[in-house]
């Protein structure tokens, strides 16, 4: 397990990068659209050669119909402490 840091958002603690930032997004999309927000998507952008540094583009929204989310793109940068 690593701490993982991300402008905006206490540190976690978590098995890889990609998961502290599903953490970070579930995070962002609760701010923007209350309870019922979460994150619909998430990948990896650009990253480090030791993946201490990776930019995620990530979609949060919250669900508007049976098989449907309304909400917007995000960017995080996740770094490993």
């Amino acid at each position: 397990m690593k701490k993982f840091l991300c402008s905006g958002f206490r540190s976690v603690i978590s098995t890889d990068i990609k998961a502290a930032a599903e953490i970070f997004a579930n995070r962002q999309a609760r701010r923007d659209f209350g309870r019922g927000g979460y994150c619909r998507v998430i990948n990896a952008n650009s990253y480090t050669e030791d993946y201490r540094h990776v930019t995620f583009n990530a979609f949060v929204g919250y669900r508007s119909g049976p098989f449907e989310t309304t909400g917007h793109n995000i960017v995080l940068t996740v770094h490993a402490d």
